[in-house]
């Protein structure tokens, strides 16, 4: 199976109302909908652009880009749910040509954002010696668990232990564990490319995770008012971020 090496990003789902404040960006506003103030991957066509820093793609020996794009709204098995796009393309001297593809899929409810289906596809070739790779897989998690509360201070934790459908390359499902653990460990002003933010920092464990071939990894994100992540610490940077038009920046 393929090692998907795009980290995990909670530019979580909600729908909104308009309350502005001048947290966040220096040039930004912020809208808080019911999902809670650190969110803003309800806008459909919402772009974020995020610029790979040499320590996240060292260890792979390649360069890349990645985009996160909020494709909007859809029914899923009677859930209203969101959708979020991960697409990153690397190139290194093996794979010219790799690009990793991440669906996630979330539903909103009175304590926070939750976790509804993540689909994984990856492809990658070398037309010099002739060699191409693809495949895909999804996790479907019936008890929705939270993955992000209304709102974040310092020093709160949360968790779950869930129960997921696997399933890859048109293998039948099967039944098998998914598990994260997440703490807020403070509040810190970070300075990205795509501007200067109040984020909080929130570490977070994953195990029987697809993502890496279901081995235990940790990660830290810095996660802004109304825009998500904007630092995964080690991995990459927000260098843009354009929400809809009616979205007043």
């Amino acid at each position: 199976m393929r090692f998907v090496t795009i980290p995990c990003l909670l530019l979580l789902a909600c729908s909104g109302n308009k309350d502005v404040d001048t947290s966040g960006s220096d040039t930004g506003t912020e809208e808080i909908g019911p999902c809670g103030r650190y969110s803003g991957a309800w806008r459909t066509g919402a772009d974020w652009q995020w610029l790979v820093t040499p320590e996240g793609v060292s260890t792979y020996d390649r360069e890349g880009s990645w985009e996160v794009l909020a494709m909007g709204e859809e029914e899923y098995t009677g859930v209203s749910v969101f959708m979020v796009q991960e697409t990153a393309e690397f190139s290194s001297h093996t794979w010219p040509e790799d690009e990793i593809r991440l669906t996630w899929r979330y539903s909103c409810g009175d304590d926070g954002v939750r976790l509804v289906l993540l689909e994984g596809a990856w492809e990658r070739s070398n037309d010099g010696i002739s060699l191409h790779e693809a495949g895909w897989w999804s996790i479907d998690l019936p008890d929705h668990p939270l993955v992000l509360p209304n709102d974040l201070e310092v020093g709160q934790t949360w968790s779950f232990d869930s129960e997921m459908l696997y399933s890859a390359s048109g293998t039948s499902k099967a039944v098998m564990a998914l598990s994260a653990s997440f703490e807020v460990l403070a509040e810190e002003e970070v300075t990205v490319p795509a501007g200067t933010f109040q984020a909080m920092k929130v570490v977070s464990t994953w195990s029987g995770d697809p993502r890496s071939q279901f081995e235990p990894f940790t990660e830290t994100r810095f996660m802004a008012p109304d825009v998500g992540d904007v630092r995964i610490e080690g991995y990459a940077d927000l260098q843009s971020w354009e929400p809809d038009p009616e979205f007043t920046y």
